[in-house]
């Protein structure tokens, strides 16, 4: 329940980011959502639930939600058959105490439907492997891992460079181990040794160009390895 008003602001920065590096997926997992949206009307055909019409050939299916007048033992025997579902707007928003001051109107409509909806998972690779009798080592190994190591080595080849400065900075400022020798290291002890006012520049100008250098191979290589994954982007 919502006890006062607010705003929903999901995104920031690095969701962007990360966000963006998976755009070029996105029809690719829309269209498995569809295909299984497909899969579930032909076989819940002749379930006691109502599944609504589809009014629009281009939905998403980011949810696939069904009518029940017996929501709570529906939920109970799909649980005991290892299934997921959910109930996400249990309450109806003319019910919701941050609107009680308006006075809204009664919505008997909305009252029934969020009495009776219940959402089926669309995590199609998944659910499909289950649904063809799929073993648990299989589904991880081919369904789920193809899915998620690709972005896994994006993400670590753009991290290990954030890792170099990250650890070269707190070296630097005299918060790592003393006895393990970094660029970060090399570079306090320039520091505190005036090499740059002494002129020794052979001190700190080949650690700082080493970090650099690791910088630029980390994105660059995330760069080209993106451009593997989603050949779309080199278009842009």
């Amino acid at each position: 329940q919502h006890l006062e008003l607010g705003f929903n602001a999901r995104m920031d920065e690095i969701q962007a980011a990360v966000l963006h590096a998976r755009l070029a997926w996105l029809p690719r997992w829309t269209e498995a959502r569809r295909a299984l949206a497909r899969r579930y009307r032909e076989r819940l055909r002749d379930a006691p639930v109502f599944v609504p019409p589809e009014r629009d050939p281009g939905h998403v299916y980011h949810l696939f939600p069904v009518l029940s007048e017996e929501r709570t033992a529906l939920q109970r025997h799909l649980a005991d058959r290892g299934i997921e579902t959910l109930i996400h707007y249990p309450v109806p928003i003319p019910r919701q105490p941050a609107l009680a001051a308006e006075r809204p109107a009664a919505c008997p409509v909305a009252d029934r439907v969020c009495a009776q909806v219940l959402s089926l998972r669309t995590r199609s690779y998944v659910e499909a492997a289950r649904v063809l009798g799929a073993s648990h080592v299989r589904t991880m190994f081919v369904h789920i891992a193809p899915n998620v190591l690709p972005l896994s080595f994006l993400y670590g080849s753009l991290a290990v460079g954030w890792a170099i400065l990250t650890e070269a900075s707190i070296s630097f400022l005299g918060f790592g181990d003393p006895n393990v020798i970094s660029w970060g290291f090399m570079l306090q002890d320039a520091y505190n040794s005036q090499a740059m006012a002494r002129h020794a520049f052979y001190w700190f100008v080949p650690p700082g160009l080493c970090i650099m250098l690791a910088m630029m191979a980390g994105f660059f290589i995330g760069r080209g390895y993106e451009e593997l994954l989603f050949p779309r982007l080199r278009r842009r």
